[in-house]
């Protein structure tokens, strides 16, 4: 059996052997699939220790450019390297070219192999690299998330309304479109992240949102208070895994979204928009899933289904098992 090794993003950090990652909705969640050891850190000066492993994959957060590169000179050419995408795949147009985006179109073109937690970002990819670039994607534990499920007839009353993204950390998010798009329908209450809770309150106030702040969540705690939502929206253009639509799905509730979101698409094909060009239509769409209960279901049910079908740790498995032998040209 092949000896992996998954190397994980900290600050300034000689990187450290952790151990064994828990199954998460998360790229760190692909470790545990793939039993690798995991380390935390973005610098390496004992490569004897990484010696022992068959692939190292290396999570390509910004301070992470370097040490792939690093790792590629200084390790033998037996153990390959695995550049693993972390992000929207703008984000090489989004960060400073000078040094980050050099350094990472450098990053995937000295790697073995590339990963991608989007599918639809794979030749995107491929222009700055002739090494195998394939689609992985991330793990998700279905069976703990659906425990907290709750029958949509319960939120008829009140209807709570999930938002993604957050108004002062990630604006890119479109949060704001998201915010009020809730305006265009029947008066609902709303959950949003957002950690600079007092740059924000006049402004939610003064526009009468019925809004309940929060700062992050745990896994667990975010399942509890967003299992509670009657709808989620998610109106994110940045081209991503889509975490939010993934989670919210698997307990039971529809997402409006958009393209770039992996994960929302491939859940809710009738609930899925350009974010800016098909406005009409994402609002005629919102005010329909509070009218039209069969339709809720049937967006609902079919999220469900796509989710224990086609987002498994078999398939994720699978995947892997695909790039390995490209990388190792079997």
């Amino acid at each position: 059996m092949s000896k992996i090794a998954f190397i994980a993003p900290a600050s300034n950090q000689e990187i450290k052997k952790y151990g064994k990652s828990p199954l998460e909705h998360s790229i760190g969640g692909v470790a545990h699939l793939l039993d690798a050891d995991t380390y935390f850190g973005d610098r390496c000066s004992n490569y004897k220790e990484l010696e022992q492993y068959d692939y190292v994959f290396v999570n390509q957060a910004t301070t992470m450019y370097q040490l792939t590169i690093d790792l590629r000179r200084n390790l033998p050419a037996r153990v390959k390297i695995i550049a693993f995408a972390d992000g929207a795949h703008q984000d090489l147009t989004r960060i400073p070219f000078v040094p980050d985006g050099i350094l990472f179109i450098k990053a995937l073109q000295v790697s073995d192999g590339f990963a991608s937690i989007v599918e639809d970002a794979v030749g995107y990819y491929n222009l700055f690299t002739d090494k195998p670039c394939c689609f992985i994607g991330i793990p998700f534990p279905y069976e703990e998330v659906k425990r907290f499920q709750i029958p949509p007839q319960q939120k008829l009353q009140v209807k709570w309304v999930g938002i993604n993204g957050q108004l002062t950390h990630v604006p890119a998010r479109n949060s704001i479109g998201s915010l009020f798009l809730t305006k265009k329908a029947e008066t609902v209450r709303i959950l949003l992240c957002e950690p600079q809770k007092d740059k924000v309150m006049s402004f939610l106030n003064e526009n009468n949102f019925l809004v309940e702040v929060h700062d992050s969540l745990g896994y667990t705690t975010f399942y509890e208070k967003y299992s509670q939502c009657y709808l989620g929206i998610n109106l994110d253009p940045l081209g991503s895994w889509g975490r939010f639509s993934l989670d919210v799905a698997a307990m039971g509730i529809p997402v409006i979204g958009t393209f770039a979101q992996h994960t929302q698409k491939k859940l809710f094909p009738m609930l899925t928009f350009d974010p800016f060009l098909e406005v009409p239509k994402i609002i005629a769409t919102y005010q329909r899933l509070f009218s039209d209960f069969k339709f809720y279901n049937e967006c609902r049910d079919y999220a469900l289904h796509i989710i224990e079908t086609e987002f498994t740790n078999e398939k994720l498995i699978s995947r892997w098992d695909n790039l390995r032998r490209l990388i190792d040209g079997t």
